[in-house]
């Protein structure tokens, strides 16, 4: 009777984990469908209706997203208030019927929750507003140049702020992706006029999105806030915090001519472009609590690599050489790793070790071990992790040196 409760209890688990993969990959084919459209998008509304003005379009769609989400949050916040409360227990939640009291988690201050809250709303309108400011004094290459070095950026916040551990496996992936598109944007781009300011720019705003990730992660891990909690805690922050670079990047007059002669059309444009974004803010969110940051920052970085192509194709309409092509297949390569070493490797490894790949493959183990071992010696789990007997049944469960 006891192995056919262990067996239906790996099957249960077997199908959950294989339900959580579909909709990580069906989440990974909406997330660069929803950013290649709002990137089309943009690219038509910028320059054939020369609507200039992508930080009132990223504030006007934030304000929206704050507006549609809001109501569904109260509703699902109020119709399952009864459940929540005889859940909080469970889910680490206090027992309170506030509104935002039964948001805290129990170990986590106000204090706390206000800081990684707001912080992920000033980086997140930090990215938006550096981003438009070094557009106005770089060329599309060099900002695409710069913009590709974002997942080391998000290495540095994977490391420090969410105190994540690497792996022989994502340094490779790592390099691997930021490489790729280097050399992918260095053979498509005919020239780069660096401006220093303008570069300068740039970085911080890799170093923004960086810190805007990981704190789109710590939301969920800390806070236990899903994609639409953090919407709708955040998007309005966004909106007012972005405000101030509308009128450091003079959009606000080119707003205000716009409203006087084309007002029907820029309220059709901010309607369309605001169904995409909501769609794109829904899954890139989930995605980065689903998964990490460092591997929608991979993700993005292929993204990065296929827009050039279907800009090319679409677009210009001209031949690609061989380094963007060798510079694609690489991030490719990389991307497709990185997805295998997550959903694949990892993932079942720390669930099931007794299920994992590595037992068939032993030398995959090692490869997927943190390099360095944690400040507390008691967690350091280094050691194969993969065997067919269960961690209790083990005489040393974690990898430790005896000393003398």
């Amino acid at each position: 009777m006891s192995e056919s409760a262990t067996e239906k209890k790996k099957k249960k688990k077997k199908c959950k984990c294989d339900i959580a993969n579909i909709f990580i990959f069906a989440g990974i084919i909406v997330y660069f469908g929803s950013n290649m459209g709002i990137n089309l998008f943009n690219k038509w509304m910028f320059s054939v209706l020369n609507y200039r003005i992508p930080l009132t379009v990223t504030a006007i769609h934030q304000f929206i997203a704050f507006l549609v989400f809001l109501p569904v949050e109260i509703k699902r916040h109020y119709s399952g208030l009864a459940r929540r409360q005889e859940e909080s227990e469970k889910k680490g939640l206090r027992a309170d019927s506030s509104f935002f009291g039964s948001y805290i988690p129990r170990d986590v201050t106000c204090c706390r929750f206000t800081v990684i809250v707001f912080g992920l709303a000033i980086f997140s309108a930090l990215n938006y507003g550096l981003v438009a400011v070094a557009l106005m004094r770089l060329s599309q290459a060099d900002h695409q140049l710069i913009r590709s070095t974002g997942p080391l950026f998000v290495a540095i916040t994977f490391l420090i702020l969410e105190r994540r551990q690497f792996t022989f496996i994502k340094v490779l992936v790592l390099l691997m992706t930021v490489g790729g598109v280097i050399l992918a944007v260095a053979a498509h781009a005919t020239t780069f006029k660096l401006d220093i300011p303008g570069v300068a720019i740039c970085i911080a705003a890799n170093f923004a999105v960086a810190i805007q990730m990981s704190l789109t992660g710590e939301a969920k891990h800390k806070l236990k806030l899903d994609a639409i909690n953090t919407i709708v805690f955040t998007s309005a922050q966004i909106c007012l915090l972005i405000t101030p670079f509308i009128f450091i990047t003079g959009e606000h007059n080119i707003v205000a001519r716009l409203v006087k002669e084309h007002l029907p059309i820029f309220i059709g444009c901010i309607a369309a472009g605001s169904v995409i974004v909501l769609v794109y803010l829904v899954v890139s969110i989930y995605l980065i609590q689903a998964t990490t940051s460092l591997f929608v920052a991979i993700a993005a970085n292929f993204k990065m690599a296929a827009i050039i192509l279907l800009s090319e194709l679409l677009v210009q309409n001209t031949k690609l050489n061989a380094g963007v092509y060798v510079g694609m297949i690489i991030v490719t390569l990389a991307f497709c790793a990185s997805f295998l070493n997550t959903r694949w490797l990892e993932n079942p490894k720390k669930k099931d070790r007794t299920s994992s790949p590595c037992i068939n493959l032993p030398c995959l183990d090692r490869l997927s071990d943190p390099f360095c071992p944690p400040l507390d010696p008691k967690k350091d789990n280094r050691r194969p992790l993969c065997c067919t007997r269960e961690l209790e049944a083990e005489e040393h469960p974690i990898m430790t040196h005896d000393r003398a």
